[in-house]
């Protein structure tokens, strides 16, 4: 596996130059890391990236960083090989068998967040900036209303015209007159009852609010 060069003095004497970074290769490298087998393979790469070898040294670098079920995916690759592009070909078969699709893998990842201490704002624009342009504003925004307070999702979810930034800030008001959970624990139902009937109120003016003020941002931009 390691790559040699000979070189000749001024006296004619040949002597012969290891690749030590190729040698000493596999001790640096990895387990394959089946979770995710795209950034596996790109962390590979770059550690390979300064012997410049092939493929075909490639290919014998990977296979014995390999677990059993692993071999299995691609034992047709290694008992009957490509005439070119093994390691392509064993790249791309480890990849598409493992690696969830990009719109799988957000959907993971969104549904994973929740609202927490934040803003309601701040977890759409946290779910905006993981989603990239592979959700709809749509999508996210069903995906954000699920994350917010029964309460305020309730009154939030019946406005269509709003777009999602106007949501997202009416839903930061409702939310600073909120109480948490832990103080409502000894709430009697006629609070409760009183809570609810205020909010579709305060989602009112909230938006009314907010019309006016980008009204009133407008005219001055006039």
């Amino acid at each position: 596996m390691a790559t040699s060069e000979e070189f000749c003095d001024a006296h004619g004497v040949t002597t012969v130059k290891s690749d030590v970074a190729t040698i000493s290769l596999p001790a640096r490298l990895p387990q394959f890391w089946r979770q995710n087998p795209r950034l596996w393979f790109a962390q590979f790469e770059a550690a390979v990236a300064a012997s410049k070898i092939g493929e075909e040294q490639k290919f014998n670098l990977v296979v014995p960083l390999l677990g059993n079920s692993d071999l299995e995916q691609i034992a047709d690759i290694i008992l009957n090989p490509p005439a070119t592009g093994k390691y392509s070909s064993l790249k791309e078969r480890l990849i598409s068998t493992y690696q969830e699709s990009d719109h799988r893998q957000l959907q993971k990842l969104l549904s994973g967040l929740e609202l927490g201490d934040q803003k309601p704002s701040q977890l759409l624009r946290k779910m905006r900036d993981l989603s990239g342009k592979l959700l709809s504003d749509e999508a996210l925004k069903v995906m954000w209303l699920n994350q917010l307070p029964t309460q305020v999702r309730a009154v939030i979810s019946v406005n269509t015209e709003s777009s999602l930034e106007m949501l997202a800030a009416m839903a930061d008001k409702m939310m600073e007159h909120f109480e948490p959970t832990s103080i409502n624990a000894v709430s009697t139902t006629t609070t409760a009852s009183k809570r609810g009937k205020l909010l579709p109120l305060l989602a009112l003016l909230t938006s009314q609010s907010l019309t006016l003020a980008i009204t009133i941002q407008t005219a001055w931009a006039e």
